[in-house]
């Protein structure tokens, strides 16, 4: 394998030669590289079935399961339920919000890109990178926020939920941030999350969200990734938030599975 560094986090794994399968890698490789980088993609090796698929997460953890089953296959709808269907952004967040269950890792098998598209990166934020580039009084400041979440569930999750903006990773110990970014304008027509914050800011909520919004988005701390066919990504969802910049094209017709784990 060539091991590549992305920008700013992250590693790229490419295979070294023709017909090589994602299985055959090492997990304790794989879980070192994700240790030191939290997100590895993995490039030129052999698309999988679901089988060998759901077979390689388990080596990583017991596998999430939702209503549809463990795999999601993530493409623009024609008429969404919920806005991860639609050409739109999606907000950052993290994945388990809604059922009170952080999934460690977020596996992803891209079978189809959309190559002729511009739009449509996945976006990755580093939080324990935006908590160590803020002062320490801003930390503290950030650390007595909780930060209630609403929205119709029409899919797999949805409800209210109360959440400290920052707390502890339940899998290294280390401060990480728990944020679902609110007022999506590309969301309002499906099912938007509505975010009320407690009183301890110390300057008006829409001040407060647009500075802390700015520091996500960050280049310091934010990895866009441009899928290619074939690509595989593995990311530390507990470490990580993630979103989706919208579609450029009328028809996108990109095709990802994801799969958490636990």
């Amino acid at each position: 394998m060539i091991i590549e560094n992305l920008n700013p986090f992250g590693a790229l794994v490419k295979a070294d030669g023709d017909k090589q399968s994602i299985t055959d890698l090492s997990t304790d490789k794989i879980l070192e590289l994700l240790e030191k980088n939290l997100l590895v993609v993995f490039r030129g090796y052999s698309l999988v079935n679901d089988d060998s698929y759901l077979k390689f997460a388990r080596q990583f953890g017991p596998l999430l399961g939702w209503e549809f089953g463990e795999i999601l296959e993530l493409k623009v709808q024609d008429d969404p339920v919920n806005h991860i269907f639609s050409r739109g952004r999606v907000e950052l967040h993290w994945d388990g919000a809604f059922i009170k269950e952080t999934p460690h890792y977020n596996l992803f098998q891209c079978v189809k890109s959309s190559n002729y598209d511009t739009g449509g990166k996945t976006l990755f934020v580093n939080t324990h990178e935006v908590l160590r580039r803020v002062k320490r009084s801003e930390q503290e400041q950030w650390k007595l926020l909780t930060i209630e979440y609403t929205t119709e569930k029409k899919a797999h999750y949805g409800g209210t939920i109360s959440q400290t903006l920052v707390e502890q990773n339940p899998y290294n110990g280390k401060n990480v941030i728990r944020y679902i970014e609110g007022f999506n304008e590309d969301n309002e027509e499906v099912n938007p999350v509505q975010i009320s914050i407690n009183k301890h800011v110390c300057e008006p909520t829409d001040q407060f969200i647009n500075g802390f919004t700015r520091a996500l988005y960050s280049d310091h701390v934010m990895y866009q990734h441009r899928w290619q066919s074939g690509d595989f990504l593995i990311a530390d969802n507990s470490s990580l938030l993630h979103g989706r910049s919208r579609f450029e094209s009328s028809f996108p017709d990109r095709i990802i599975k994801r799969i958490n784990i636990l």
